[in-house]
């Protein structure tokens, strides 16, 4: 079967990414649906905040605390109170509160500010269809804005946007191999030729019912041995199934339950690299 397949497909061995697409297509283009993306995005780092903050809070702590242990009492002689010598474990703890402290205040800067540039961002795409192209002026802007993102709101918006622009390209490609009609119209015919002929298949494995399925770390496979593989859902970042490192789910079930077709019994697995 791998045989077969392969004589007819070819398995491309990475991901589709917007800037082999657009090599391929030899023009750069951005259409307004990666600015609608981005303010979701936006939107979804914002609604993380409390747990930045959250993840934050143990360090600062930590630094006030050690500053506290490490503040030598005061020391009192004949003649008065006298203060002990300078420590340097004191004096590093200080600049780490210090440095905690400034990391703090940084971040509540960009807690406050971050609303008022969803609304710059939502403002710029409002009313656009997503589909459509941009003109080389709105591209500029959209640049300027996803980098002023990525330099104002480094602490919200770090896991929770895409580092790069072009995966907000890639984003947009994507859905329009997947969408509607007028999504996939939209695409330019050198991207479609391009997906057609590498990336129909995943990067490693495939979706498929019954047969051998890919073994990764051994282990389903091995506590499996007897079983009948019903399902197989691999790692696709066509349909942006991203499971782990190019994981796969299988879904397994014995010989006895399958006569039975008693289908409560199958059992799930998930390995990845």
């Amino acid at each position: 079967m791998s045989e077969a397949v392969d004589r007819r497909f070819e398995r491309w061995q990475y991901a589709f990414t917007a800037r082999e697409a657009l090599d391929a297509a030899v023009e750069t283009s951005f259409w307004w649906r990666g600015a609608h993306a981005y303010a979701e995005h936006l939107k979804i780092a914002k609604f993380h905040c409390g747990d930045v903050e959250r993840a934050r809070r143990p360090y600062l702590e930590r630094a006030r605390a050690d500053v506290a242990r490490l503040t030598p009492k005061p020391q009192f002689r004949l003649f008065g109170q006298r203060s002990a010598a300078p420590d340097a474990a004191l004096a590093k703890a200080i600049q780490t509160l210090e440095e905690q402290e400034a990391r703090q205040a940084q971040f509540l800067r960009q807690k406050s500010d971050i609303d008022r540039f969803i609304a710059e961002v939502d403002a710029f795409a409002a009313g656009r269809d997503p589909y459509m192209r941009m003109a080389a002026s709105e591209v500029e802007r959209f640049k300027q804005l996803f980098a002023r993102g990525r330099a104002e709101f480094e602490d919200i918006v770090r896991f929770r946007t895409p580092s790069r622009i072009d995966d907000i390209t890639t984003e947009t490609l994507l859905a329009m191999a997947t969408g509607d009609e007028t999504a996939f119209a939209a695409m330019p015919p050198t991207v479609r030729d391009l997906i057609n002929a590498r990336h129909l298949l995943p990067t490693s494995g495939w979706h498929q019912m019954f047969g051998l399925g890919v073994d990764i770390q051994g282990t389903a496979i091995y506590e499996n041995e007897g079983k009948h593989l019903l399902l197989q859902l691999v790692y696709d970042t066509m349909i942006d199934w991203r499971f782990g490192d190019v994981g796969a789910y299988q879904f397994w079930i014995s010989d006895k339950d399958l006569v039975a077709r008693n289908w409560d019994a199958v059992t799930l697995t998930f390995e990845c690299h």
